[in-house]
């Protein structure tokens, strides 16, 4: 006698319920939606002002700052203050053939310069309103 059939059998009774077993897990386990948001009444008392504050889409601008401004004069003086100290630092050099690759570190150095205080120069300007209003 074959159990094969048997087995068939077993599988196509079994598989159904298991898979709706499974399906009555995977519902439960759907996300539910966020109530910041939900569908909100207007009262008396403004409750949903909490919950417009995290709608992206309904912000406002921020404030126009000082960034750019800020960017730029720290970029200038870090080029200018990091490049003129690798300068001289090759320059102080004994070996006469070392100097005449001086450009490329006075370059090179003016560049990091200018991108570490152009960064410092924004984070500091960010921090300043600007009073005309233009970005």
């Amino acid at each position: 006698m074959s159990r094969l059939p048997i087995l068939v059998l077993l599988l196509l009774i079994a598989l159904p319920g298991a898979g709706f077993a499974q399906l009555q897990i995977a519902e439960a386990l759907q996300p539910a939606p966020s109530s910041v948001f939900a569908a909100r009444p207007e009262g008396p008392l403004r409750l949903a002002a909490l919950a417009d504050s995290a709608d992206t889409s309904r912000q406002r601008a921020t404030a126009a700052t000082h960034w750019k401004k800020g960017a730029l004069i720290g970029g200038t003086m870090g080029a200018l203050y990091l490049g003129t100290f690798a300068n001289r630092l090759c320059h102080a050099s004994d070996d006469p053939s070392q100097r005449a690759g001086c450009l490329v570190y006075t370059v090179g150095s003016a560049a990091v310069g200018a991108a570490m205080g152009g960064t410092l120069g924004a984070l500091i300007g960010g921090q300043f309103p600007d009073r005309g209003g233009h970005e």
